[in-house]
């Protein structure tokens, strides 16, 4: 009923104001003055549970301060006052109460408070100028602040620095279905601008890292879905940049939201952006070849919790091809599914470890928002770069005091495979361990001793474990979520989804899974490079070589808690992740992760006053590099020959901002701290 007199208020007022239909006039004022004479705009439950209001009370009022705005001259004093008196007593109050005195959702990261205070903050900004003290008892001004207030509390804990959301990205584009009218509302009635002041207006970097052709199998995680384009017009009205109006063109879905702030001033533009991307403060990382329709696209999770997240830390999805190959038990109807508290939200409905066969093996994180409780998985080092990506992550925090060491480390050497690195010591008794990676189809899995394949409609997918030597596989069922045959009977019978199970047989207290997932668009070429890999093992050192061509890789991590060098054959290096390709005998690329040093036999090739994680790609004329400290450092990388200009993130050096050393070969520069890049050319 809510929902259908918001309806009936929107888009009859809007269609009165547009073409002055009488008849669309007078079904937005009955509507109006109906909803108005309610006794309350919230479930009566509510009152019940001493809570004030409901989010789809702060929808309501959102339109019907609209249509007191659009049909403002054809309102009568004694009906004005009839619906300020109900945007004050049903909206304002209330939201008052609950999100400011009361301090509902103190992490302040719920979209319940982008529709429940931004709304009534529309209904306070359209009634701002009529209001009379009587209306509100004297305390308009303060209800105002309150909720201003609770609004900036939610956007700077919510709308993060890295350029993304805490919650998933459906639950994104829902909250800006209320808060982007609303912060346009506040800045015509109020003056304040708070899209200048929040990172609101850059928070569509994540989902377009994410996306997807076609957008439906677009990446993402906890109770959310695919990007629909829902709730965003006013998001991409006030962004001028052409990228992120290329993704809004993405979605065709027709609204009064998007009719309202349509614009066609900027001409949409695809992205020429850097392939991948750390977000860091939502604890997410997307590696990507690129923005074709068949790039590959790889999302990680390791961060705190902020709403709708399930104990999914350590998990990855996997997009190749168009065609989704690594997923997980995913979203379903958190109300309904039988199966929603027990698989889909807990660890073995995702791509982690579980200990000792536990099914809700990890517990969720805490927050960002509380000084005091800051026990989550943390991305530890990375590196992003358009020949390599590669993250490194602490994810022990979550495992309920059970392990006392989990690294999980992942690799990607581009376009090519990827590993996936678990390090584990358990705290207390030994344990079994279960390697989990969800596919979606059962009948398109095919297993042979600790490798399968998989066969999709577009592409297909080898996962070969290097486990212990009496590591297991099976393959387990996935559950169906609950809406694909809730209502309706599917045309087609759905895929049963499942899970590989690369499982521990005995106990053990320390314990590495050395994993290679290899994407490519048929069996043969990832059986054939599958079949290439094979296991290097050494007392602290376990890696794979890797042949492909005239190219031989070598990928290698440490184990361990300890930081000593690392070595294999004329390799040394002080580093957590090696990855070497070399052509021949040709250096091509190397690449390090908190990594002090690297070495050739003698040669010095990198080294760096503090651990730094860094790529090199080195061609015929210049050398790409791309490294990551967390402070500044002085490093030192083998170059050949004395460059004739060094560039630092696109912007040339002076001669004096860098020394060349003749006897090694070598160039010695100062890196600010996080991620840069430097060309260095020869000619």
């Amino acid at each position: 009923m809510l929902t259908r007199a918001r309806s009936r208020i929107a888009y009859n007022a809007f269609e009165a104001y547009v073409t002055d239909s009488a008849e669309a006039r007078a079904a937005a004022k009955a509507a109006m003055l109906d909803v108005a004479n309610w006794k309350r705009w919230q479930p009566p439950w509510f009152d019940a549970h001493g809570q004030h209001t409901y989010y789809p009370a702060g929808l309501l009022a959102a339109d019907v301060a609209l249509g007191y705005d659009l049909l403002y001259n054809d309102l009568t004093e004694t009906e004005r006052t009839q619906i300020r008196k109900a945007l004050i007593e049903k909206s304002i109050i209330p939201t008052y109460k609950e999100y400011v005195v009361d301090n509902r959702v103190m992490a302040n990261t719920s979209n319940w408070i982008a529709h429940t205070v931004g709304g009534s903050l529309i209904a306070a900004a359209s009634i701002a100028g009529d209001v009379q003290p009587s209306e509100s008892n004297s305390r308009f001004e303060i209800y105002l602040h309150g909720l201003l207030l609770k609004l900036e509390d939610h956007m700077a804990a919510s709308f993060l620095a890295d350029g993304s959301y805490g919650e998933g990205i459906s639950y994104h584009e829902f909250d800006m279905e209320t808060l982007g009218p609303a912060l346009n509302a506040i800045r015509r009635a109020f003056g304040i601008d708070y899209w200048k002041q929040t990172n609101v207006v850059d928070s569509l970097k994540y989902p377009l890292y994410t996306l997807t052709r076609p957008t439906s199998g677009s990446l993402d995680m906890g109770d959310t879905h695919a990007p629909a384009g829902h709730g965003i017009p006013a998001l991409a009205y006030e962004s001028k940049d052409p990228v992120m109006r290329w993704y809004y063109a993405q979605f065709d879905r027709p609204s009064l939201s998007k009719f309202i702030f349509y614009d066609d001033s900027v001409t949409p533009q695809p992205p020429k952006l850097p392939t991948s991307r750390i977000f860091r403060n939502k604890g997410n990382a997307v590696f990507r070849t690129g923005w074709d329709k068949d790039a590959m696209v790889f999302l990680y999770r390791a961060g705190p919790n902020f709403n709708h997240h399930h104990a999914d830390q350590g998990s990855f999805l996997l997009n190749a091809f168009g065609e989704n190959l690594i997923t997980e038990a995913g979203w379903s109807d958190y109300y309904k599914d039988p199966y929603y508290a027990t698989f889909f939200t807990q660890a073995v409905g995702h791509n982690t470890i579980l200990v000792d066969r536990n099914p809700e093996s990890q517990t969720i994180p805490d927050t960002l928002q509380f000084k005091a409780l800051d026990s989550y998985p943390r991305i530890t080092d990375s590196i992003t770069s358009e020949f390599y990506d590669g993250i490194g992550s602490d994810l022990s925090s979550v495992y309920q005091d059970r392990l006392a060491r989990y690294l999980r480390r992942i690799v990607f050497v581009k376009p090519y495979y990827f590993v996936v690195f678990d390090d584990l010591k358990v705290h207390g008794k030994p344990a079994q361990f279960d390697f989990l990676l969800h596919l979606p189809n059962r009948d398109k899995i095919k297993i042979e001793d600790l490798t399968a394949i998989y066969n999709g409609e577009k592409a297909s997918l080898a996962v070969r474990s290097f486990a212990p030597n009496d590591a297991k596989l099976s393959v387990e069922n996935g559950h169906i979520p609950y809406q694909v045959v809730s209502a309706r009977t599917p045309a087609e019978t759905p895929a049963q989804p499942a899970y590989l199970a690369f499982k521990t047989v005995k106990p053990m207290s320390e314990t590495q899974f050395l994993t290679a997932i290899v994407p490519a668009k048929n069996e043969s070429a990832v059986k054939s490079l599958i079949n290439q890999m094979t296991e290097i093992v050494s007392e602290n050192l376990q890696g794979l070589r890797v042949e492909h061509g005239n190219k031989t890789d070598l990928v290698m991590f440490r184990g361990g808690a300890e930081t000593q060098t690392i070595r294999q054959g004329e390799w040394s290096a002080d580093a957590a992740t090696v990855a070497i390709t070399q052509s021949a005998n040709n250096l091509e690329i190397f690449a390090l992760h908190n990594a002090h040093s690297l070495r050739r036999g003698n040669q010095i090739l990198f080294s760096s006053r503090s651990p730094t994680s860094v790529t090199a790609n080195f061609n015929a004329n210049e050398i790409e590099v791309a490294c990551n400290a967390e402070t500044a450092t002085r490093i030192t990388l083998f170059v050949g020959t004395n460059p004739v200009r060094v560039l630092l993130d696109g912007k040339d050096l002076s001669a004096k901002a860098f020394s060349f050393n003749r006897t090694d070969g070598t160039i010695s520069l100062d890196i600010p701290t996080s991620q840069h890049t430097l060309k260095i050319m020869f000619r």
